[in-house]
């Protein structure tokens, strides 16, 4: 409990941007568009490939 202020102080300012909708909104599409790429299968397609050493296998191979 010792970050509770800290957490009820970002919930303040977040309840703060919330009310204005459009703003919020802008903020949300700006947070999509920083996103980028991710996947399961892209992060399990990584690992397999740097950190196993294994290849794919295709369906019908």
């Amino acid at each position: 409990l010792k970050d509770f202020s800290a957490y009820v102080e970002a919930q303040n300012k977040i309840n703060t941007l919330y009310e204005n909708r459009r703003g919020w909104l802008q903020i949300c599409l700006v947070n999509i568009a920083h996103s980028g790429k991710f996947s399961s299968d892209n992060s399990i397609r990584k690992y397999a490939e740097n950190i196993w050493h294994i290849k794919e296998v295709k369906r019908g191979e």
